[in-house]
């Protein structure tokens, strides 16, 4: 007979978050640190180093776990990515530091779109438009400012939401520092934000100038 592992103490998830080599290291370095026998593995296999996993699984795995085991107990704490998102999970509370440190690794990997409310951005374009389609034999100039405006959040929403959807959450090369890869999501913010300004200015313009 043989005990089974308990259920995770904790389990945190973290959707829109890209971790380079340089996180995994740091990852597997705090697992270390801690006394833990890492492991890397995916459903199938275990890896003995992160060059393995990029040869077997290619620059961008979808699956895979970085794990922490104590020896002697069923101590552990784990970094796992499924789809597109990761868990931190931590089976003893002795280890809940580590998980701690884990989760701010993520934390500072996280792209700022996901706080955002796309699904209601959305649904509000979706229904901006309905109402400006509606106004159209009542009110021309009320129906085209609308239209506008609707059309600026859904277009805005469906491409911040295919960023977020095709954005790689693990790239097993070290990242390149640069102005683009710090910025690039206050430039994308900046972008959508911008577009919907256009889109209002115009109209008041449009409809209040001389």
């Amino acid at each position: 007979m043989k005990a089974l592992q308990p259920s995770a103490i904790g389990t945190t998830t973290f959707g829109a978050a890209r971790l380079y080599r340089d996180d995994l290291e740091a990852a597997i370095g705090l697992l270390s640190n801690a006394g833990l026998k890492t492991r890397i593995a995916c459903s199938r296999f275990e890896y003995e180093s992160i060059d393995e996993l990029a040869r077997a699984a290619g620059p961008t795995p979808k699956d895979v776990k970085f794990e922490g085991v104590a020896e002697g107990y069923w101590g552990n704490v784990s970094l796992h990515r499924s789809g597109r998102l990761w868990f931190v999970s931590s089976y003893d509370e002795s280890l809940r530091g580590v998980a701690n440190e884990l989760e701010a690794i993520l934390r500072k990997r996280q792209t700022r779109v996901h706080a955002l409310p796309l699904f209601w951005v959305f649904q509000a374009g979706t229904v901006t438009l309905g109402v400006g389609g509606m106004a159209r034999t009542a009110s021309a100039s009320t129906s085209l400012v609308l239209l506008a405006i609707g059309g600026a959040l859904w277009v805005v929403s469906l491409a911040l939401s295919l960023y977020w959807y095709l954005f790689p959450g693990l790239v097993l090369k070290y990242r390149h520092d640069s102005f683009l890869s710090r910025n690039r999501d206050s430039i994308l913010l900046l972008v959508a934000g911008g577009v919907i300004t256009v889109v209002i200015q115009a109209l008041f313009s449009r409809f209040t100038g001389p």
